[in-house]
């Protein structure tokens, strides 16, 4: 089976969601799956492409990184040109999902959305933020 798993980010940045795809997409590859994973190129000198544990690694370009979110439409091209089973998307952080709905709209495979935990925003207003973001955006990924 043809498996891509979409993370906004992957090692070497450390997180629990990086954890969770890393070790998911390497006994999934050890199963004999054929996974890609689709994630942020987050720090400059990253490869744009990285085989890992079984599995292929492809980085999109990061225009920003705000909030603790990377800011990568680039990933849409990227899924646009991948054929898969199963596309698998991790949130938060946040966008990532968006983009990815809108490139996954016509491809075929089904879709699995992993809704790791809530967007908190640290800020003046983040709690009105991080809920008109829900409503707006979380909304519409989780119905496509």
């Amino acid at each position: 089976m043809r498996i891509v798993e979409i993370s906004p980010y992957l090692y070497p940045h450390v997180g629990g969601v990086e954890n969770h795809v890393e070790e998911l997409s390497r006994h999934l590859a050890a199963r004999g799956h054929e996974v890609t994973v689709v994630t942020s190129k987050h720090e400059r000198g990253l490869a744009n492409t990285e085989e890992r544990h079984g599995y292929e690694i492809l980085r999109a370009r990061t225009k920003a990184i705000l909030f603790n979110t990377p800011i990568a439409p680039t990933m849409k091209r990227i899924l646009r040109q991948l054929e898969a089973d199963i596309y698998h998307v991790h949130y938060p952080p946040p966008l990532t999902e968006y983009f990815c709905t809108r490139a996954l709209r016509h491809k075929k495979g089904g879709r699995v959305l992993t809704y790791h935990c809530d967007v908190e925003l640290p800020i003046p207003l983040g709690r009105l933020v991080t809920v008109l973001y829900s409503k707006l955006v979380t909304t519409y990924v989780a119905h496509y």
